[in-house]
């Protein structure tokens, strides 16, 4: 958690898919955050699919300001094949920081079909239908949409991603954030409306942070560690084995749904390869950096030629 709180302590607001009924865990990572660290968490979702999973934006208060709207986008009937709904349905709120003005739309789409599907056919289909509705609102609001997320897409160019970026939305390009580093499952688009003839979002950064690089040593095979600062120093997979073998025993010892041969780390030696997807997430997180300080273009207004 303490891995995870400085990861995220380094962003000035964050979406997180994946998070359970219980909210003991979000509300220990906001309290290592800190004071000025709020959240905003979804209903969690128990019909089939949904797999008892909340979505949660964690900000920093001092960055960001909550603009009072927040909500769940739920489409009419019809618009979706056999008059289904998505089945984690995603979840927004409005923001500001600074001059920049922004709603937050943070969306896990299904991985799997049902009832013979095709299953890019049906992520293309939840993922257009999306895409449409949050640049439509765009439009209609005047306001910049962020839509991010899990959106399952295995490849750059497939349909899967055409749907996403087909209605409009500005994608920009990511390489992948799984940790086999082959499948593009997560992005972060923007539906942008113009003000004045001048687009109301500047993108100046963006990427996927590696943080295996960084968490429990060297375990990444071929890690390049060449850029590390003078101070860090590497602990090797043994020691990690050592310090964190009774650590393990002592999560499995206290949780009463585990037997000795059930438990997440009954034999840790061999689960260690799998240790850091486990405790930390199976995906990358994506980043952006935008610009928020629009007070030279609004002065620019009222000068004269």
């Amino acid at each position: 958690m303490h891995y995870i709180a400085e990861i995220i302590g380094a962003m000035d607001i964050c979406a997180i898919q994946e998070i359970k009924p219980e909210l003991g865990p979000l509300k220990r990572l906001c309290k290592l955050l800190g004071d000025h660290w709020d959240f905003l968490v979804s209903d969690a979702g128990h019909h089939e699919g949904s797999n008892d999973e909340r979505m949660a934006f964690v900000y920093n208060t001092n960055k960001v300001q909550f603009r009072s709207l927040v909500g769940e986008i739920v489409f009419p009937k019809n618009d979706l094949t056999q008059d289904r709904q998505l089945v984690r349905t995603p979840y927004f709120a409005s923001f500001q920081s600074g001059w920049f003005k922004f709603v937050l739309t943070t969306a896990h789409i299904i991985f799997d079909a049902e009832d013979g599907e095709d299953d890019l056919e049906r992520r293309a289909g939840e993922v257009g239908l999306l895409a449409q509705e949050v640049v439509k609102r765009a439009k209609k609001e005047g306001e910049v949409y962020v839509l991010l997320g899990d959106f399952n897409i295995p490849k750059a160019h497939d349909i899967v991603m055409k749907a996403l970026s087909g209605p409009g939305l500005n994608v920009p390009e990511f390489e992948p954030s799984n940790l086999a580093r082959d499948k593009h499952y997560d992005q972060i688009a923007f539906a942008v409306p113009k003000d004045k003839g001048r687009l109301k979002s500047d993108i100046l950064n963006h990427g996927v942070f590696d943080w295996r690089n960084a968490v429990f040593g060297p375990h990444q095979p071929g890690a390049d560690f060449s850029t590390d600062p003078a101070e860090v120093e590497r602990i090797s997979d043994a020691d990690n084995l050592k310090h964190y073998e009774p650590i393990a025993a002592w999560n499995n010892s206290e949780n009463p749904k585990n037997d000795s041969k059930t438990a997440p780390y009954a034999n840790f030696k061999r689960s260690y390869t799998t240790f850091m997807k486990t405790e930390m997430s199976d995906h990358l997180p994506l980043w952006v950096e935008i610009k928020t300080d629009y007070s030279k273009e609004y002065l620019q207004r009222f000068l004269k030629d």
